[in-house]
C-alpha cells in the first residue's frame, strides 16, 4: 500500500508544480500585454470584419490581370 501512496504523492506534487509554473508564466508574460498603454487606439465598432477571401486580394487580381494581358 505504501508504494501506491508514494506514487500518488509524486503525481500530486508534479501537478502542483506544473500549475505553479503555468500561473507564474501567465502572470509574468501574458498579463502585462493586456494593459492598455497611453496612445493606443483600438478599432472602432464600425470597422468591417469577418472572413477574408485570400484568393481575391488586390495583389492577386493585379497579378492575374498582368498574366492574362
Amino acid at each position: 500500500m505504501k508504494p501506491v501512496l508514494a506514487v500518488l504523492e509524486a503525481v500530486a506534487v508534479s501537478v502542483v508544480a506544473l500549475l505553479v509554473l503555468l500561473v507564474g508564466f501567465c502572470t509574468l508574460f501574458v498579463l502585462p500585454k493586456l494593459r492598455r498603454r497611453d496612445g493606443e487606439k483600438y478599432f472602432s465598432p464600425d470597422v468591417p470584419y469577418g472572413p477574408v477571401d485570400q484568393l481575391h486580394t488586390p495583389e492577386l487580381l493585379e497579378s492575374k490581370a498582368r498574366k492574362s494581358a
